[in-house]
């Protein structure tokens, strides 16, 4: 068991050096638990703010790209071949093909496709015969995918969605 002021020690290297949690505790052969819960006790809210210093910070681009990536591996595992549109700023964002059938995707991680991008991804999955496809992570956790089956009504947008089964 290390003293209080050790893991002082450990804490202010930990907290001024350039490696995340997992890698400090490897590197100096301590166990994470037991060091996180001592530096929990001592510190309190210091620790709280070094460890989120110490998270990446993601932007919203990185967050979305991810959710994409996420859609394409979904899509990938049911067969389909899939093209991502990278850096999209259309309408766009995945192209998926299996035989006879084509997907358009729009991927929106929080769940809201507004009203403009709705009907020009309906009117484009009707122009060429493919299938409009809408995904969200609303709950944070699942990738919900929605087939877009006509325009967005003032209210009630799930009377034109219906849920799409890879």
């Amino acid at each position: 068991m290390r003293s209080e002021e050790e893991i002082r020690l450990l804490f202010l290297n930990f907290r001024d050096g350039r490696y995340n949690l997992s890698q400090f505790c490897k590197r100096n052969n301590i166990s994470q638990s037991a060091f996180r819960s001592k530096c929990k006790n001592i510190f309190g809210s210091d620790w709280d703010k070094c460890i989120s210093e110490k998270k990446p910070k993601q932007t919203q681009y990185q967050l979305g790209r991810s959710f994409e990536y996420r859609t394409r591996d979904l899509l990938k595992e049911s067969g389909y071949y899939v093209v991502r549109s990278a850096q999209s700023k259309g309408l766009i964002d995945l192209v998926a093909m299996k035989m006879g059938r084509v997907l358009i995707v729009q991927c929106k991680r929080g769940g809201l496709l507004d009203k403009g991008e709705w009907d020009a991804l309906f009117s484009l999955g009707s122009e060429i015969g493919a299938t409009p496809i809408f995904t969200e992570r609303a709950d944070g956790l699942n990738t919900n995918f929605w087939e877009i089956i006509a325009k967005k009504p003032p209210r009630k947008a799930q009377l034109a969605l219906r849920n799409f089964i890879l």
